[in-house]
């Protein structure tokens, strides 16, 4: 048996506030201001908490949606960190290949023989 609680959540952008259904486990993490992921009718989105309710407010008539995973902001902000201080780099097809394909191809020039054009064969007309 999964035991919940309810949040209170709000979209970016829209000012409603929202009751989520929230797993226990998930909600004692919780705190204001903490983004989540949230299924609504529309499918997945991010909501921001307000509040973590100590008795679920899950009384109304209506088909409760859960939020289930905490957003990781710290490593979006170590990535953009990084970025801004060119701390990053594009993986490369050289570190990928072997190192005697990468020294044969800076050997030629990094050119490989080219393949003959094909010859399609004209179709009869009937």
């Amino acid at each position: 048996m999964i035991e919940y609680t309810t949040v209170a959540a709000m979209y970016s952008g829209d000012p409603t506030v929202y009751t989520f259904l929230c797993k226990m486990e998930l909600a004692e993490k919780l705190v204001p201001q903490d983004k989540v992921v949230a299924k609504s009718a529309r499918g997945l989105g991010v909501v921001m908490i307000l509040d973590v309710h100590d008795v679920p407010r899950d009384t109304g008539n209506f088909n409760y949606r859960w939020v289930f995973q905490k957003v990781d902001t710290d490593e979006i902000a170590e990535l953009e960190k990084a970025q801004l201080n060119k701390d990053i780099k594009r993986a490369s097809e050289a570190e990928s290949e072997p190192e005697d394909v990468a020294a044969i191809k800076a050997a030629v020039g990094g050119l490989a023989p080219k393949k003959p054009p094909v010859k399609i064969p004209s179709v009869p007309k009937l």
